[in-house]
């Protein structure tokens, strides 16, 4: 067999073992076998480390062994193989593909086997196949705090959502406090060993998504400017993202060897456009100004490896004034950005933490788990222990002062301060004065949330919290102007931003505001 024939054979055994086919570092490390190179040498070809190739390499033989039914390693690949093939007819399979606009991007993808979490490496006879810890960058990322815990935590649900059911999209949303920052940066310690790179960004100051991509794709691809990996052997050839069976397909995606071409990605109105040159080479790259490349170069390297992606503070880029969820002028192609990440298959995930979901979320949130949504609504008993640890008395009237601030550790933070500061940590006598008082600190932060609402939701939520009790969406019709259309979608922006509570009556939903944020509306009205 010539190498062409191993790979389509080794692809066909491992689609049938699997249900995914190779990837294209996946066939490098068989070529490597085969042909007796060292993975140092596969590592160059990708522009990726030698550690992230004998990673693939020990899951991948591990498979293999499986299939052939023998220990399977670099250097008895060959044999093994010959052996096998004497004995088995091979069945070739064909790639099946999805098109996105004028990219075709191939539909199986090979995710990396599931492992328990803290388990040791795969043992195996190669010495290269030895398990290290990923690649972090996590400067904007806050400190790794104490994270109050419970039975009930959504960390076990974001695990399962990224480890399990391959989540390549999330989003987490929640009023600020809520602890967005937080539950994403205490679930990275769980599960870090499952990725080969993870990187914090902060939106805060709004940056144009061509520094966001810019940054991010440098940090993952250790390069600077990045190029994306050359095809096995080092050969310059036009290659589609993920090619099967060893055949060459001629993709007009990311240039090599610094030759100009055009590139059709991501039309607007079916034109095409050209896409500037990309030089072979590290320090001697050009980074594409074209956004359309850059989001290729990103997928592309999504896929070469598992990638762990933060982009917090993602409201920073939504528009204040309008319903929950519109981009700023400008900001729009930040849509497209998780639009592909959230349809496009790999192996990766890319994680969102935002006081509201860019509206375009909930528009392909599919059946299959692909893309999740995360709404942050409190603590609720495990803030007990940030009443305890600020050294608060009468433990008993805890549950409601967390239920009054909804369980939110940052206010709950706060008013621990003022309780401690006017009444000596006594709890109950603080709950004896009425309204709930705000206090300095939490009024500003309130403010920012309503300053964000569109004329209707400040109606709609004015309405509500003059209200004493819930009130039914008929109620709600009957007092408040505009029409049916507009008030549907106030309250569906409301709930989306947690600012309004849904209750189930016996013959209808009604709806209040959280004591806090009521307090606020009737200050300021």
């Amino acid at each position: 067999m010539d190498i062409k024939e191993v790979l389509r054979f080794a692809d066909d055994l491992v689609l049938a073992k699997t249900g995914k086919h190779l990837d294209r570092l996946q066939e490098a490390v068989l070529h490597a076998g085969w042909q007796g190179k060292r993975y140092s040498q596969v590592a160059k070809e990708f522009h990726c480390t030698e550690r992230h190739v004998g990673n693939i390499a020990s899951k991948l033989w591990k498979i293999m062994s499986e299939i052939l039914e023998e220990n399977v390693n670099k250097s008895t690949f060959k044999s093994a193989m010959e052996r096998y093939q004497v004995s088995h007819n091979s069945n070739f399979l064909n790639s099946n593909f999805l098109e996105q606009g004028n990219i075709n991007f191939c539909t199986q993808i090979s995710h990396p086997p599931k492992a328990p979490q803290n388990s040791p490496p795969t043992e195996t006879s190669n010495q290269d196949n030895t398990q290290q810890k990923p690649r972090l960058d996590l400067r904007d990322a806050p400190e790794l705090k104490t994270f109050y815990n419970s039975t009930s935590s959504p960390l076990t649900t974001l695990e399962t959502w990224i480890l399990e059911q391959n989540c390549r999209l999330l989003t987490i949303t929640g009023m600020a406090g809520a602890g967005k920052s937080a539950i994403a940066r205490n679930l990275i310690p769980q599960i870090q060993t499952q990725f080969d790179r993870i990187i914090w960004r902060s939106l805060r100051t709004s940056p144009p998504l061509e520094i966001t991509l810019k940054n991010i794709i440098q940090f993952l691809s250790n390069q600077n400017p990045p190029n994306p990996p050359l095809p096995r052997g080092g050969e310059e050839r036009q290659t589609s993202l993920l090619p099967r069976g060893g055949e060459e397909r001629q993709t007009p995606l990311l240039p090599r060897g610094g030759e100009e071409r055009q590139t059709p990605l991501l039309p607007r109105g079916g034109e095409e456009r050209q896409t500037p040159p990309l030089v072979r080479g590290g320090e001697g790259g050009v980074f594409p100004a074209n956004i359309d490349a850059q989001l290729s170069i990103l997928i592309e390297t999504l896929r070469d490896n598992r990638c762990l992606i933060v982009l917090d503070d993602v409201q920073q880029i939504l528009s204040s004034g309008q319903l929950a969820g519109n981009y700023k002028p400008g900001y729009e192609n930040y849509g497209t950005l998780f639009k592909l990440i959230g349809e496009i298959p790999h192996n990766s995930c890319l994680i969102l933490n935002s006081w509201e979901p860019p509206s375009d979320i909930l528009t392909f949130t599919d059946d299959n788990s692909a893309v999740c949504l995360l709404q942050l609504t409190g603590l609720g008993e495990a803030a007990t222990e940030i009443l305890r640890e600020k050294g608060l008395l009468d433990e008993e009237y805890c549950p409601e002062l967390i239920e009054l601030y909804q369980g939110n550790p940052l206010w709950l933070k706060l008013v621990a301060q003022t309780i401690n500061n006017l009444f000596n940590g006594r709890v109950s006598q603080y709950l004896s004065y009425q309204p709930v008082f705000l206090g300095d600190e939490l009024t500003p932060i309130l403010q920012q949330h309503y300053q964000r609402l569109s004329e209707i939701e400040k109606q709609a939520i004015a309405l509500i919290g003059n209200e004493s009790e819930p009130i039914s969406f008929t109620q709600f019709m009957a007092k408040c102007q505009g029409s049916q259309g507009e008030l549907f979608k106030a309250i569906q922006s409301l709930d989306r931003r947690g600012m309004i509570e849904k209750l189930s009556c016996e013959t209808e939903t009604v709806f209040t505001i959280p004591p806090v944020l009521k307090q606020y509306v009737q200050m300021i009205l």
